[in-house]
């Protein structure tokens, strides 16, 4: 619950109210995490229904970035990105699903830290440094998307930008391990 707020300032939980200070919902048996809170994502599906679990972005199934909002590089939700460990040579496609604190940057869904090679438990996972984010901005092509999808779109970008050999030109300075 560390980055869903506290009781009476929910940010990132559906509630009954919709509002901050209203109680979290719980999925029911029918829902993908039966027992569970409904965490949003800023990327929504708008044909569901606010309480609906798959509204938002599955971080368990879909690899997406965090970004701090307002950040104002052009970047807008839906756009794809890569997204590069360089210590391991490992990089997955993703999609910008959730805006973050404007002081915290590089937050990426449980899929995306296990495609990457990084310890994904949302409670102690993640690295604090070495990983690097590639966005294509104005690239969105609506949502929802499968992972599928995201890959095929993000891989054309990344080739048509150069991929890896324009990668470690960009970031010369990087430990690029494998």
């Amino acid at each position: 619950l560390g980055n869903a707020g506290v009781p009476g300032n929910w940010w990132a939980l559906v509630t009954n109210n919709g509002q901050p200070s209203g109680t979290p919902l719980i999925q029911k048996s029918t829902d993908p995490a039966p027992g569970f809170y409904i965490s949003t994502t800023s990327l929504e599906d708008p044909t569901k229904k606010a309480s609906d679990p798959t509204r938002y972005v599955d971080s368990e199934s879909i690899s997406f970035i965090v970004l701090p909002g307002g950040l104002g590089l052009g970047q807008k939700l839906g756009d794809f990105a890569v997204v590069i460990n360089p210590a391991t040579g490992a990089y997955e496609y993703a999609v910008y699903a959730d805006s973050g604190p404007s002081n915290k940057i590089g937050e990426g869904s449980i899929a995306l830290a296990k495609a990457l090679g990084v310890p994904s438990s949302p409670k102690n996972g993640g690295v604090s440094a070495g990983i690097i984010y590639i966005v294509f901005p104005n690239s969105k092509k609506g949502w929802p998307l499968t992972q599928s999808a995201i890959d095929n779109y993000a891989s054309a970008l990344f080739d048509t930008w150069g991929g890896m050999v324009q990668a470690k030109a960009v970031f010369p300075g990087v430990n690029w391990g494998s």
